[in-house]
Parts: C-alpha cells; sequence; structure tokens
C-alpha cells in the first residue's frame, strides 16, 4: 500500500472512498461447509463427550435436514464473502457411508461463487483415516480435486500415530497435495504428534505445505516447551491454523510468530 501522494493519477480510474479505508481482503483457513447449518431453523447443540461421538451426531442429523449441502454452503459462502473474505480453506467429510459426495456438494456451491473467492479443500476422514479404512477414498477426492489431506487426531481417533501420519503422508506425496491435520489432543500427546508430522514432512519433502489446525497442546505446555516445539515447527515449514474456543487453551499465537512459526487465527 502506497501514500496517496507517491501515486501517479495518468490514466487511473478514481473512486470516491467517502473516506474509508481500502485494505487487502481477508482469508478463511478452517471452515466446514459440509456441515453448516445456515439455513435450517436454529438448534441447540447436543453435546459430546469426544470427537467420535461428535461424528455419530453429525452422522444422524445431517443426512436428515431440509436444505441440501449444497444450499448450506453457498448460505455460509455468502456470509464470509459479506465480511470480507475471499479465499477459503474448508474441510469436508469424507468416510465410507457418504463417499464423495460432501465434496462434490461444496464443489458446486464454491462454483457458484468462483468469480468471487479463491479456495482450497481438504479431503477430511474426520471419522478416522484409519477407522474407517478411508485412503481410498481420500486418494479419490485428491483425485476429484481436493488440494490437501485431512486427519484427526492419529493417537485418539486412529489410535496409531505412526501408521495414520504415514497414510497421510504418502497420499500427500502421491497427489502432489498438502496436509491439514485437525490435531486436539493436549500435552505431550499432542506434541509427541507435532514431533512426529515434523519429521515425516521433512523426510518427505513437504516443508511449506502442511498445516496443523488446533493445535492445543501448544497452549497448556510450558513456555519453554512451547519455545523448543516451535523451532521444531519452524524448520518444518508446518503452520499453525487456530481458533477461538471458549472452552479450551489456545495455542500461544504472539510466542509461535515470534519464533518464526506462520500460521493463521480463524473463528
Amino acid at each position: 500500500m502506497s501514500a496517496a501522494d507517491e501515486l501517479s493519477e495518468d490514466g487511473i480510474e478514481r473512486e470516491d472512498a467517502r473516506g474509508l479505508l481500502a485494505m487487502p481482503t481477508l482469508l478463511e483457513k478452517h471452515v466446514h461447509l459440509d456441515k453448516t447449518l445456515l439455513g435450517e431453523e436454529w438448534r441447540a447443540v447436543i453435546p459430546a463427550a469426544n470427537v467420535i461421538e461428535r461424528c455419530e451426531i453429525e452422522k444422524r442429523i445431517l443426512p436428515g435436514l431440509a436444505t441440501s449441502t449444497k444450499e448450506r454452503a453457498e448460505n455460509f459462502l455468502a456470509v464470509l464473502l459479506s465480511y470480507g473474505s475471499t479465499y477459503v480453506r474448508t474441510h469436508v467429510d469424507i468416510y465410507p457411508k457418504v463417499g464423495i459426495s460432501n465434496l462434490e456438494q461444496v464443489q458446486a456451491a464454491l462454483a457458484t461463487y468462483a468469480d468471487r473467492l479463491t479456495h482450497e479443500i481438504v479431503a477430511f476422514p474426520q471419522h478416522g483415516l484409519l477407522r474407517t479404512k478411508a485412503k481410498g477414498l481420500v486418494r479419490e477426492a485428491l483425485r476429484q480435486g481436493a488440494t490437501h489431506v485431512g486427519g484427526v487426531d492419529p493417537a485418539t481417533v486412529d489410535q496409531d500415530i505412526e501408521e495414520s501420519l504415514y497414510q497421510m503422508v504418502d497420499l500427500a506425496v502421491e497427489a502432489g497435495a498438502g496436509i491439514d491435520l485437525h490435531l486436539h489432543d493436549h500435552g505431550h500427546l499432542g506434541t509427541f504428534t507435532m514431533k512426529r508430522l515434523a519429521a515425516m514432512t521433512t523426510e518427505a519433502g513437504l516443508q511449506g505445505r502442511v498445516a496443523i489446525s488446533h493445535a492445543f497442546a501448544l497452549g497448556d505446555i510450558p513456555a519453554q516447551e512451547a519455545e523448543e516445539m516451535a523451532a521444531v515447527l519452524r524448520e518444518a515449514g508446518i503452520s499453525i491454523v487456530t481458533s477461538v474456543p471458549y472452552f479450551r487453551v489456545i495455542p500461544p499465537v504472539p510466542l509461535l510468530h515470534k519464533n518464526g512459526v506462520s500460521g493463521s487465527v480463524n473463528e
């Protein structure tokens, strides 16, 4: 952005901004367009004890909604655009019962706004990459336009950190895709998972193409350990996509920024 007195006005079309400030648009780096309820009647959130229970609730509710996934996703995109977001990274659930239908519906919604926003799509096996044997479906989603491999809690959902991460990285390398891992696990379990992902990322040459969403473990470890983890993430080129959950300790964004870890804060 340049000062007005530094710009040449030759041949430039002028608009009266009426005192408003022109700024770059926003990036929304973490949404689930296939699971929004915008356009439906309001309903209270059903409490869930863990990720797996939440998945089962969603499997029960979403198919019975009056509106289509495409319609609800379009409603959500309209809201994002109205608040200045023109770049969206959305996760879409991929699991055996629905196949890649969520991907297809979300792609149709994104096509509606193709002239107004740019997007990335994470093929997200929320029910567990290993737990639901979803590797083949994720591979198909990548062939059909998904840009990133997703995953969730390799320890507590897939119950095999090494194999879950290995399959994610293998899919990403095979497809030339990025990775965006949901990681809710706290403490040592969470940081150990991050260290293993960092090692695999470097080994596979995926630096700069891997993100960890939520990364709650970074917020509940001592500051010195968080500094050490920041160095691990920086060296592997892994970014952090955090949010503002009211019931969790979020990653220390200023500490990460100071230590050269890129990331974004989303609602």
